[in-house]
């Protein structure tokens, strides 16, 4: 995944998080059970002493973490800073639960002080050399990257190293603007008429196995909960369901990207906000659709994709999209399935490429009602020229 941040005197830098699996090292384990136990004590510590300035913390619990829990001295000071960001996270939200409990393994490691990488080891303080057992395909890619501090994670498949990637990546200098409709059986890229893509997704294939899963729930009812085999297979449907969604949101936020760094224009998205309590009031079946159709994260890979390609991405309000034409911004009528057409200039196209249009100019026109201002006669058209480019 990216992010995007800006350093003082540059440009916006670009993140991206390579995985690197590591062997599971009894000290290893030993190692992130132990900061596991610090941290839970440090958040309670802070709770007690209402406090989160650094200074004071670390007078605190500093010494304990090193002698009591046995953590290096570069961990025990992430130790108290992730404490810190944890309290301050939890305080902040306006609806916050109950205090915080840590149940996952997660160890903070500071590059070049708590690791640092080794070809295929990794050195980690207060462990030494611990072999790499599983690399990602693409990190030749960031070679010229800087790393960042990193999160050593303890799962039930293994135990990997989430090490953020930085770079600054100027942006090419747009010269149009590609719109982009996300719907449930396809992605609709369009700079005009003549000049698309549409890419299939695979939400559909991730709605079967996942309603695979719940029949499974369904018939074992609440036994499946203990019944090792079946959760084992239950948890495997629903993995395998998210990971379809991922794989196809990849896949066509790549195509989406190259489509338009090829036509050097930037990529406008609907804004989505809003969108879960439009879900709540939906029917049943389109809500489970609408769930999986998981906009934001096809999105969220667009706008990733982009950002590696120094294309500018920008979201434009989604109201009237699919139902204005594009070319004078009358309101359209159906006339077949997904077809609309223009009573005013007699534009005929599917809702998808009118909605990909419109978004690419910054949303639907309004309709023009006054008129005209000279001896001229209104014309019967639109501008459809500015959609033939």
């Amino acid at each position: 995944m990216a992010r995007t941040r800006r350093r003082a005197g540059e440009g916006p830098e670009t993140l991206v998080t390579l995985v690197y699996k590591v062997s599971p090292e009894p000290s290893l384990l030993a190692l992130a059970e132990r900061y596991a136990q610090g941290l839970r004590y440090t958040l309670h510590w802070i709770r007690e002493h209402k406090t989160t300035r650094l200074s004071d913390v670390h007078k605190g619990v500093y010494t304990i973490l090193k002698e009591r829990y046995g953590l290096p001295s570069n961990i025990a000071q992430s130790c108290f800073r992730h404490a810190i960001a944890v309290y301050k996270s939890w305080a902040r939200n306006p609806r916050k639960g109950e205090f915080p409990v840590i149940r996952r393994r997660a160890v903070w490691l500071t590059h070049e002080n708590s690791y640092w990488l080794k070809g295929d080891t990794v050195h980690i303080a207060g462990i030494g050399d611990v072999p790499i057992i599983g690399r990602p395909r693409h990190e030749s890619q960031y070679a010229d990257w800087s790393t960042k501090d990193a999160v050593l994670v303890v799962r039930e498949n293994g135990v990997f190293l989430h090490v953020p990637k930085a770079k600054v990546i100027p942006a090419i200098e747009a010269k149009d603007a590609v719109g982009v409709d996300v719907n449930y059986r396809e992605v609709v890229a369009a700079k005009s008429l003549e000049d698309s893509i549409r890419l299939k997704t695979r939400i559909e294939d991730a709605i079967r196995v996942r309603r695979h899963a719940e029949a499974l729930q369904r018939r074992h009812g609440r036994s499946w909960r203990r019944r090792h085999k079946i959760l084992v297979r239950i948890r495997k449907l629903h993995r395998r369901s998210r990971d379809i969604l991922t794989d196809t949101a990849r896949k066509l936020a790549k195509a989406v990207a190259e489509y338009a760094l090829e036509r050097k224009a930037k990529i406008r998205l609907e804004d989505l906000n809003g969108l879960k309590e439009r879900v709540r009031k939906a029917p049943e079946d389109w809500r489970l659709r609408l769930s999986f159709l998981a906009y934001r994260k096809i999105q969220f890979w667009i706008v990733h994709q982009a950002k590696k390609r120094g294309i500018p991405a920008e979201r434009v309000p989604a109201r009237g999209t699919s139902s204005r034409c594009p070319a004078d911004g009358s309101k359209l009528v159906e006339v077949g399935y997904r077809t609309l057409r223009c009573p005013r200039c007699g534009l005929i196209a599917d809702r998808d490429l009118i909605a990909a249009l419109n978004i690419r100019m910054g949303g639907p026109l309004t309709a023009p009602t006054a008129l005209p201002m000279t001896d001229e006669a209104p014309t019967e058209g639109g501008n459809l020229s500015a959609l033939a480019l």
